[in-house]
Parts: C-alpha cells; structure tokens; sequence
C-alpha cells in the first residue's frame, strides 16, 4: 500500500473511530464468556496503529526521537516487565486480561502521534468530531442518570 493510500485510509478510520467511540461498551467481542472482551473501538484503533508502525517502518520515520514516544515506550517496557516478572502469580485468564489493558493502551497511544501526523485542517476536523462524540456520551450518560 503506498504512503498516500495508507494515510487515506487512516484518516478514514479514524473518522469510523470517532463515530463508534459512543457506542464503545455496545460494540463487544466477547472472546472467553464475559471476562475476556475486545471492543471493537479496540479493533479499529489496533488496525490504524497497525497501518501507522507499518508505514513508519518502510519510510524509515524517525519516530523514535520524540521524547513522548520514548516515555511511553519506557512505561510499556516496564509494564511488560511487571506482567512478565508476576505471570505465574496469576491466571492465564488475568494475564490475557492484562495484557489486553497493557495492548489497549499502547494502541491508543498511537492514536496521538497519528493525528499530530495529519494536516491542521484535518486535526481541527477531527478536534471538532471528537468534540461532538464526547457531547453524544455526555447526553447519553445524563439521561441514564435522569431516566
């Protein structure tokens, strides 16, 4: 897929992100009964990261000169150590458990230096689409709580 090709489709995906992000806990993938759950914001937003690493490892980016990335490869690096260092205090259950929290958030991580990646109309696009996403989960949280 070539570089233009792959940044239309990530952009295409992150505004199918931004539409699904309401309806976040109604769209699961159950994968062991109810304790085990993928999203599918998660899917979507592993696909994006996925595309992202993907490209950045053939245009030879220089990603890893931001100090962001590095503290936040830092924190993942540790946290798979933790989980390395405790995986036999622990349930095969509450490793894939944790290590789904521990891929959720280097996923989402990405998300931030994929949008910084975009052009200044497409971030205020997206800055206003998000925007709107968290108004749509307020009201609907507001009126759970109201009926």
């Amino acid at each position: 897929m070539s570089y233009e090709k792959s940044h239309k489709v990530m952009k295409y995906l992150i505004y199918f992100l931004i539409v699904i992000f309401p309806f976040g806990q109604l769209l699961r993938l159950p994968l062991s009964g109810n304790e085990v759950v993928l999203h599918f914001n998660d899917v979507v937003v592993g696909i994006i990261g996925g595309i992202w690493v993907i490209r950045g490892i053939r245009n030879k980016n220089k990603i890893l000169k931001n100090q962001i990335v590095r503290a936040t490869l830092v924190w993942i690096g540790i946290s798979i150590l933790a989980l390395g260092v405790n995986f036999f205090h622990f349930s095969l259950r509450e490793i894939v458990i944790s290590s789904l929290y521990l891929w959720r958030f280097a996923a989402y991580s990405l998300l931030y230096f994929i949008v910084r990646e975009l052009g200044e109309a497409q971030r205020k696009r997206v800055s206003r689409l998000l925007l709107l996403a968290i108004l749509v989960v307020s009201l609907a949280g507001l009126l759970q709580y109201i009926f």
